[in-house]
């Protein structure tokens, strides 16, 4: 779904499968997946909202997904959240 541009509905399989097997390892790799797919839809909220259920879980995808909001940041020109 995602190589074919379709990221909103990317992103909501990515959001399902994590939801379902939360404590499978790969979960924090949905999220992220989630997240850059919500991003790449033009969906800021969503994806930072992905984003940060990482950062608060302090999960080992936290680096990049505090790229992501970076870059979500600068995008909307907040350049002073971006620099967190």
């Amino acid at each position: 779904v995602a190589q074919q541009n379709r990221h909103e509905e990317a992103a909501g399989v990515y959001e399902q499968f994590a939801n379902r097997y939360a404590s499978s390892d790969l979960a924090s790799s949905a999220i992220l997946a989630a997240g850059q797919s919500w991003f790449k839809a033009g969906k800021k909220p969503q994806a930072e909202a992905s984003f940060e259920k990482l950062l608060t879980k302090k999960d080992t995808q936290a680096a990049e997904a505090a790229h992501w909001l970076s870059m979500s940041a600068t995008q909307q020109k907040d350049y002073a959240r971006g620099e967190n």
